[in-house]
């Protein structure tokens, strides 16, 4: 696993590990997304990708994996395959330690992770030997049962935690983030759970400012925060922006690919400045593909080939609150 790094080398060293099915290269924008204070404008960052391999929930395809999740939504019963994650824990520690051999103190290494990458995060956090800088975990999850808790060394509780968990989420119920809450605190770590009534199973802008402030007071805590400057602006996106128009169809419906799979990846081409319509007027719809759906995507097309330069046509749906 070769981590793709967005920055030339600096003195703190930030890895943002991806959730199901995502890749590290569609991450890279994070490293521009979070305000430009003294927390990171200094910062490294490694986004690395997960390996492919079949994954159960999704009825065995193949993609991008940090290991298997055998349900979803996951819940306190779900089975947890934790040597494939003792196996992913290795990756990310072999990184880690690599980083701090070339001279990175080990305080200075940040581990932040949406999804299945935030279980991969705090796991690879605790079983560290060493404390690290901190931890912030994006809608994830315990990967392991509470019988891993001998397994965490002194030095591993004293690594600061951020768990920030959507109310509205249901991939990942509030519930798991509460209980891994409840592990952690109870191995006596400092720990913050921030909770967003409205926040759904996806990473907003709002989550990056709050974790930039948060890194801001464990850095202030500890001494090492150099010049902050505290900033509530909204943070910077690509520069760059696309006309391409995109239509995303999505059932409320589908057990194989969730509906807030959809909400969110059609959020995050918004939020890079893509023009993105997406349609939900099927509460009824699975994964599968109906003739509504060609009904209205052929008279998309024709919308678009009207215009003879490919710009969107406004459409009922860009009215509607995403949110």
């Amino acid at each position: 696993m070769e981590p793709a790094t967005s920055r030339a080398p600096r003195s703190r060293f930030v890895v943002w590990l991806h959730g199901l099915g995502d890749t590290g290269r569609a991450n890279e924008f994070l490293a521009d997304s979070f305000p430009t204070t003294a927390a990171f404008a200094d910062a490294r960052w490694a986004f690395p990708t997960a390996p492919t391999a079949p994954v159960t929930c999704n009825r065995g395809m193949l993609m991008p994996s940090w290991f298997d999740i055998h349900d979803a939504p996951i819940t306190s019963v779900s089975v947890r395959d934790e040597e494939d994650v003792l196996r992913a824990v290795q990756s990310v520690h072999a990184m880690i330690d690599r980083e701090i051999a070339a001279g990175t103190n080990p305080q200075d290494v940040f581990v932040f992770g949406l999804s299945q990458g935030g279980a991969l995060g705090i796991a690879s956090v605790l079983l560290h030997p060493k404390t690290l800088g901190g931890c912030a975990v994006f809608s994830g999850f315990l990967p392991f049962n509470s019988s891993f808790a001998v397994r965490v060394t002194a030095q591993a509780k004293k690594t600061p935690v951020l768990w920030i968990h959507g109310q509205a989420g249901s991939l990942i119920p509030i519930k798991e983030g509460r209980d891994g809450i409840k592990f952690l605190r109870g191995l006596g770590m400092s720990c913050e759970f921030k909770v967003y009534d409205r926040l759904g199973h996806s990473l907003e802008y709002y989550e990056l400012d709050y974790c930039q402030r948060w890194v801001e007071k464990i850095l202030h805590r500890s001494g090492r925060e150099g010049l902050i400057l505290t900033s509530s602006t909204v943070p910077k996106k690509r520069n760059h922006k696309t006309q391409t128009p995109v239509l995303w169809f999505h059932g409320m419906a589908d057990g194989v690919v969730l509906f807030e799979a959809g909400h969110a990846g059609c959020a995050f081409l918004q939020e890079i400045g893509m023009h993105c319509e997406f349609k939900v007027a099927y509460p009824a719809l699975g994964h599968t593909l109906v003739d509504e759906e060609l009904q209205y995507f052929r008279q998309w097309i024709k919308d678009r080939l009207s215009q003879g330069t490919g710009v969107p046509v406004p459409s009922l749906s860009d009215k509607m609150d995403l949110q």
